[in-house]
């Protein structure tokens, strides 16, 4: 019985191990879902690139993003500058206030990002390309953007 009693235990563990799923902030994200991060997690708004080197992932929350190129599948920012690029479709900003929750505390500067979903106060760039922007202050070739 004793055997029998730990193996019913040992497989419900199990099944529960197996219906969590892990997101950056812990164990918010509900069975089922798409992980948020396509890799390992780091802290929510940091990122440690060597340098020169190209960043791709899933999720990035930041307060500033610096980059000479970049490529964000949807951005979500107070304010977009860039020299050059290109939005295939633009909706509505999020308020203040979702927007505070959703943006991280670090600033990221680098020479290339691409990366899925983007939450930042600030973005620059020499080129960006995204695919839905949601932002209330966008400047998009008009001398604008990162210099470096």
């Amino acid at each position: 019985m004793g055997h029998t009693m730990l193996r019913l235990v040992g497989l419900g563990l199990l099944a529960l191990g197996a219906s969590c799923a892990f997101a950056e902030d812990g164990l918010d994200q509900q069975a089922g879902a798409e992980p948020s991060q396509a890799g390992p997690s780091t802290p929510a708004g940091t990122m440690a690139p060597a340098e020169g080197a190209a960043s791709a992932q899933a999720l990035l929350r930041a307060h500033k993003v610096e980059a000479k190129q970049m490529s964000v599948g949807i951005l979500f920012a107070r304010k977009v500058h860039a020299k050059e690029g290109t939005v295939t479709t633009a909706g509505p900003p999020l308020s203040p206030a979702e927007l505070g929750v959703q943006i991280g505390g670090q600033d990221v500067e680098m020479p290339e990002l691409t990366v899925d979903i983007l939450y930042a106060d600030e973005v620059e760039a020499k080129v960006l390309s995204v695919r839905e922007l949601h932002a209330s202050d966008v400047k998009i070739g008009e001398g604008e953007g990162a210099g470096h």
